[in-house]
């Protein structure tokens, strides 16, 4: 009996093309059901509402610190909005410096700290509307709103939990 008959490759082929079909299909199914999580609002006000209700759900916020609050975040996201985008163009100037044939390493070096003071700037920031958030809160408010940002910052980078092992 022939191991390799044209009926035999055939079979393979198919086999094998079928398997390839179902792992694709499954895996766009996958990464569909993953990125369904990054998609759950219809526009940015949808957004901002859900922000706005964790915080206040959270924290227990009064209306009249929800009021106070809410004007602080716009102020905060325009300045991180700029700092971002700053961001942004570093990021690009540093992959248009290192694709160029004849790379200049003291431009590197330079976009590089530029990009590591911007990233201080961003998190500098977050601090300022931390201590802006804890302004308006009261004692229990104050431990709520420390557990949530150390959950965000700190405790939940693979760093730290390889550092804690």
């Amino acid at each position: 009996m022939k191991l390799f008959t044209k009926r035999n490759i055939l079979i393979l082929a198919i086999l094998f093309l079928l398997v390839t079909n179902i792992a694709t299909i499954s895996t766009i199914i996958f990464h569909k059901q993953k990125n369904y999580r990054h998609k759950r609002f219809a526009n940015k006000k949808e957004r901002k509402e859900f922000i706005r209700f964790f915080y206040k759900k959270k924290l227990g916020l009064s209306e009249k610190q929800d009021n106070i609050i809410q004007p602080l975040r716009g102020v905060h996201k325009k300045k991180l909005f700029k700092i971002k985008d700053s961001i942004h163009k570093i990021k690009k100037r540093f992959v248009e410096e290192i694709s160029k044939t004849n790379i200049d390493t003291i431009t590197l070096l330079d976009i590089s700290e530029k990009y590591g003071k911007l990233q201080s700037k961003l998190n500098m920031q977050y601090t300022y509307y931390y201590f802006d958030l804890r302004k308006e809160c009261d004692k229990k408010q104050k431990k709520l709103l420390f557990d949530i940002y150390s959950k965000r910052f700190l405790f939940k980078s693979k760093r730290y939990k390889r550092m804690k092992k």
